[in-house]
């Protein structure tokens, strides 16, 4: 099914290996992942159920691609018998990573919150008792810089758990 050969699974891979991988991958298979992907779409219009049906679809293709890549190629049937046992896995796992999306959202808010109140209690306090203007512009643009450093830091922070946690749905459908 695919032009991948074992000698180029094992080699150091760059982005662009990745990308042609990906590209000669889904290529060989699109009509199957097409498919698979349309039905994802359109169970997730249906509550709860049929977001975990969604989720599983979605898995089942990662199943099927990683399967192709290892030279140990399924059938839709296969992956389906392998993946609809777990659909209500999807589910708590999807409810779970959202959970977490939501507590690091909360967490950037408080720490906003926190750090907005600690910017206005230092800019009331030197533009206050400031003998001259400049102090408080110098003080303003500080806090400024600084809160775009919360901003930055907060992002990546962010960034750096979701990347993570964004594709939760390959291993439950790899993994027996």
């Amino acid at each position: 099914m695919s032009n991948l050969s074992p000698e180029q699974s094992f080699q150091p891979l760059s982005v662009g290996n990745v990308v042609s991988a990906g590209i000669r991958l889904y290529r060989s298979n699109i009509k199957r992942y097409l498919i698979l992907t349309l039905r994802s779409y359109l169970w997730s219009f249906i509550p709860i159920y049929g977001l975990a049906k969604s989720v599983e679809i979605s898995g089942r293709i990662s199943r099927l691609a990683y399967q192709e890549l290892i030279n140990q190629p399924e059938t839709l049937t296969e992956a389906y018998q392998k993946t609809d046992r777990q659909v209500w896995n999807f589910l708590v796992a999807g409810l779970l990573m959202g959970l977490i999306n939501l507590g690091l959202v909360i967490a950037f808010f408080v720490g906003y919150g926190v750090f907005s109140v600690l910017s206005f209690l230092a800019i009331a306090a030197f533009t206050r008792g400031a003998v001259s203007d400049a102090v408080g512009v110098v003080v303003s643009l500080v806090v400024g810089l600084l809160f775009l450093v919360f901003l930055l830091v907060a992002f990546l922070i962010w960034l750096r758990i979701f990347s993570r946690l964004f594709i939760y749905e390959v291993p439950l459908a790899i993994e027996d």
